[in-house]
């Protein structure tokens, strides 16, 4: 019995160490909203649309601005004055991944995933997803960092 009461005691003073640094370094990581703002300028390079089964052309050269902040990220397009929000659901060193509803249209998903590289630049997908419009559509971009 007392072999017992060492067991007991080792694996609560065990439990208690592993959470303090658990806690020591969870504190030392920085929050979403204390992570530096990164600002990108894009250019797609390849492009696939589809509506109601039809592949469409649409440019693949098409620039735009991107600013990661917070817990958001913004995409503005070049020559369109909407700026579109995201709300990043994932985030590690490397990656970052946002989602938004389709503010123009009401209905679909737009599902962004951005890869840092380490050469200041970054690679980006847009995945767009509607079944109302039945329209699906994903953007391939590289983009440099300008901070």
């Amino acid at each position: 019995m007392k072999g017992l009461g060492h067991v007991v005691i080792g694996s609560a003073v065990g439990s208690l160490l592993g959470a303090a640094a658990f806690f020591a370094v969870d504190g030392l990581m920085p929050s979403t909203a204390e992570a530096q703002s990164t600002k990108m300028s894009c250019r797609d390079t390849h492009s696939l649309y589809v509506q109601n089964g039809v592949k469409k052309n649409r440019p693949a050269d098409v620039k735009y601005f991107v600013q990661v902040d917070g817990d958001v990220i913004r995409k503005q397009y070049e020559g369109f004055p909407h700026i579109y929000t995201s709300k990043i659901v994932w985030r590690d060193d490397g990656y970052t991944v946002a989602t938004q509803r389709n503010d123009i249209g009401g209905s679909g998903i737009t599902t962004t995933s951005i890869a840092f590289e380490d050469s200041g630049t970054a690679l980006v997908t847009r995945m767009f997803v509607d079944p109302l419009s039945r329209t699906t559509s994903s953007f391939f971009s590289r983009c440099e960092i300008t901070r």
